[in-house]
């Protein structure tokens, strides 16, 4: 039993006569006659009353003219439904990150800016993919310090690692500083890609100096070194959510070696302006920052 038998069907049941609906259909006369007998032969049963050129009902297609009816319905509903929700489908953002990051909620502003009612999500140290919603289109993406094997992959910020110190300290004196200038104990942040990247370069300069404090708190951290508590290795410009330019500054290292790359990953989608718009947005917010030469200047 195939859909176009029933559509047939329900259109002769209406109209009583084959010629009129073949012609309402665009349908040749013998096809749809033919369709009617081999549904009539499937069912075992004749859905028509015959009487020269003059059809009617019987019984039998009586009811089943019902059950055809409530099957049109039914389709045309779920069609409906389908249309409706495809309407209301919204796409959503989700974004994973090793370790939160001050960038973060002025990425997420941006995006909100650029595309306004957009759901977003931000999973920190997550493995596990969120439930699946129907009223959702996913893209994924995800914020990291190197590039991801398997994962499209774009540069969005170089910014050189230099050290936090307080204004109040000899060191703000500086216009760049070496390892061998740094006397005082250091606040570090607790494990982290950024720190260590720090640790790695310490390591690998043979500088070993003593930590003051280790915390997970980047405003900590700050606070610390604008009581002049001690120094912090910190990015040039990821960071100044948390800075006040009036207590601490930023010196760079005369070694301009020590820097980090922040990559947007993704796993490329079938064709989405969504997600170009997605990744555009994400880039222009970070190039207000290719043109400063340091957050404190």
């Amino acid at each position: 039993m195939r859909l176009t038998q029933l559509e047939y069907f329900k259109d002769v049941a209406q109209t009583l006569n084959i010629s009129q609906t073949a012609a309402e259909l665009h349908v040749s006369q013998p096809a749809i006659s033919r369709s009617i007998h081999e549904l009539e032969s499937e069912l075992n049963l004749n859905l028509f009353i015959r009487k020269g050129k003059k059809l009617s009902l019987s019984q039998e297609g009586l009811v089943f003219k019902q059950t055809v009816d409530n099957i049109f319905n039914q389709l045309t509903t779920g069609l409906q439904q389908l249309e409706q929700l495809k309407q209301h489908t919204q796409s959503r953002i989700i974004f994973t990150i090793a370790n939160s990051t001050p960038l973060m909620v002025e990425i997420i502003e941006q995006l909100h800016h650029s595309l306004p009612e957009t759901t977003i999500l931000v999973r920190v140290n997550s493995h596990s993919l969120p439930a699946s919603n129907p009223g959702f289109i996913d893209y994924y993406y995800q914020l990291t310090d190197h590039p991801l094997a398997g994962y499209q992959s774009v540069p969005l910020l170089t910014e050189r690692i230099g050290i936090l110190v307080s204004n109040s300290s000899s060191l703000a004196k500086l216009s760049a500083l070496s390892l061998a200038d740094l006397d005082t104990g250091l606040i570090k942040l607790s494990t982290s890609p950024f720190q260590a990247l720090v640790d790695r370069y310490l390591t690998n300069h043979q500088v070993a100096l003593p930590t003051v404090i280790t915390t997970g708190d980047r405003k900590i951290i700050c606070d610390m070194v604008s009581h002049n508590l001690g120094i912090a290795f910190i990015p040039e410009f990821s960071w100044h959510a948390y800075l006040n330019s009036q207590q601490v500054c930023f010196v760079p290292l005369k070694d301009e070696q020590l820097q980090r790359t922040i990559y947007l990953n993704y796993i490329q989608p079938k064709e989405s302006e969504f997600h170009h718009k997605v990744v555009t947005s994400i880039q222009k917010y970070f190039t207000k920052y290719q043109t400063r030469k340091g957050h404190f200047q």
